[in-house]
C-alpha cells in the first residue's frame, strides 16, 4: 500500500485554499495511507479526516479516533476537569 506524508500542507494558505488542498489530498486517499500534520485546522478541514491522532509535546499519544470521537473525548475531559476542580 502507498503511504504519503504531508507536513503542514495548508500552512500560510487562506481558508478557501486550505480546504481545496485538503480536498485534493482526500481525493488521493483511495487505497492509500495518507498522513497529514496540521496544527490548527478549521472545523471543516478537521471533519475531512477519517482518523485523528493527537500527540503531546513529548510525542505521547493522547488520542486516536475519528474527529467526532475526539470532540466528545475533550468535552468529557472538560466536564471531568470542572467536576474535579469543584471538589
Amino acid at each position: 500500500s502507498d503511504v504519503y506524508l504531508f507536513d503542514e500542507p495548508t500552512s500560510g494558505l487562506s481558508s478557501k485554499d486550505s480546504e481545496h488542498v485538503m480536498e485534493i489530498i482526500r481525493g488521493m486517499a483511495h487505497n492509500k495511507i495518507i498522513v497529514v500534520t496540521i496544527h490548527q485546522p478549521s472545523s471543516k478541514i478537521f471533519q475531512m479526516f477519517h482518523k485523528a491522532i493527537l500527540l503531546d509535546k513529548g510525542g505521547r499519544l493522547v488520542f486516536f479516533g475519528t474527529p467526532s470521537e475526539m470532540l466528545r473525548y475533550f468535552v468529557e475531559a472538560e466536564h471531568q476537569h470542572q467536576f474535579g476542580a469543584e471538589l
